[in-house]
């Protein structure tokens, strides 16, 4: 670290004493003070050690070059800080606490080393080389004259190219492709169904059936209850042992080898009650979600007033995902839940 700033550690040590470096606190408001905005990255290091606790293992610390390699180590994995940064950091804490000499930097060492060596070592390759007598100038042989340049003829002139043109052939046309021909969709015709809302169809063949499906079905809300008489509390023919669905029986009667309950995964089923008619219900407890999370068959209870019209065991379907409901047939069955259940109601995915 920098001379200033080790000697602001000193002058700390010397006014306030080893607890200006041994608490944290107090040398964090002595380095604001005595910084005075300078020095961050050194103030920075040396936080990170002194929240490592590097300060009071120095102190303590009776073999200084075993506690070096251990607090250096720390600063290195724990605190991600550069093994030399660490170092230096180390050392500057072990100087001021306890004055032990601050190691000069290997790069330093090894310039030092290199200088002593030149100093040092004996001149090599440096010998006296003994003069060698001069050389004796041999006379000059004259050679003789160069035969004369033979003379170059001329370049033969060279033919003109000559460009063969060559007939193109007409281009063969590639031969026709007949494309197959379109599938032929049969339509329902708009009177045979009740509507043709096509808002959850995504482009496939099975959406495109369940699409069609479920558009030409009557939709219905009607006042319900969940129950779960799985310990057999509720005294009901068929109901020991079910989590039950209590509800008005609405027009008509079930298709009881067919019926089906189909659950969205979040706060939405709807009960395929005949091959016509559908129930919604909206599920605004959380425990009946959880319970409609796993169970597989679920009771279910219509009432005619005070007394039990019709009751049936229905298959229970988990789709986890948006009910297949046209969308202006869901706005009118949204339109006449209760208000006060809606407010307390997660608002559920489709909206």
């Amino acid at each position: 670290m920098e001379q200033g700033f080790i000697d602001i550690l000193k002058t700390m040590i010397k006014e306030h004493g080893k607890e200006s470096i041994l608490e944290t606190s107090k040398c964090k408001a002595f380095l604001a003070d005595y910084t005075k905005g300078e020095y961050k990255k050194e103030s920075r290091f040396l936080l990170h050690a002194l929240d490592a606790k590097v300060q009071k293992a120095i102190d303590k610390s009776q073999e200084i070059d075993i506690c070096r390699k251990q607090q250096v180590r720390l600063l290195n994995e724990d605190y991600g800080i550069m093994e030399d940064i660490a170092q230096d950091v180390f050392d500057t804490l072990a100087f001021v606490l306890k004055g032990v000499p601050i190691p000069k930097p290997e790069s330093a060492k090894k310039k030092s080393s290199s200088k002593s060596e030149e100093e040092t070592a004996p001149a090599k390759g440096k010998k006296t080389a003994a003069k060698k007598p001069a050389a004796v100038k041999k006379p000059a042989v004259k050679k003789p004259a160069a035969k004369p340049s033979a003379v170059k003829k001329p370049a033969a002139a060279k033919k003109p190219a000559v460009k063969k043109t060559v007939a193109k052939k007409p281009a063969s046309k590639p031969p026709e492709v007949k494309k197959p021909a379109a599938p032929v969709v049969k339509v329902t015709p708009a009177s045979e169904s009740k509507s043709m809302d096509f808002s959850t169809y995504d482009g496939s063949a099975e959406n495109m059936y369940e699409t069609l499906f479920y558009s030409q079905k009557q939709y219905t809300v009607t006042s319900h209850d969940f129950v779960d008489n799985r310990d057999g509390s509720w005294k009901v023919n068929k109901g020991k042992g079910y989590f039950m669905i209590i509800m008005d029986k609405p027009e008509g009667s079930a298709d009881k080898k067919n019926v089906k309950l189909i659950y969205d995964g979040v706060t939405e089923a709807i009960l395929e009650r005949n091959d016509k008619q559908i129930v919604y219900f909206p599920i605004f407890v959380n425990a009946v979600r959880q319970l409609l999370s796993f169970l597989r068959v679920v009771l279910v209870i219509e009432m005619d007033g005070e007394n039990i019209f019709d009751e049936y065991t229905v298959k229970l379907e988990n789709i986890n995902r948006v009910l297949p409901i046209p969308k202006q047939e869901y706005d009118k069955l949204r339109s006449r839940v209760s208000w006060n259940l809606m407010k307390e109601a997660v608002t559920p995915r489709r909206i």
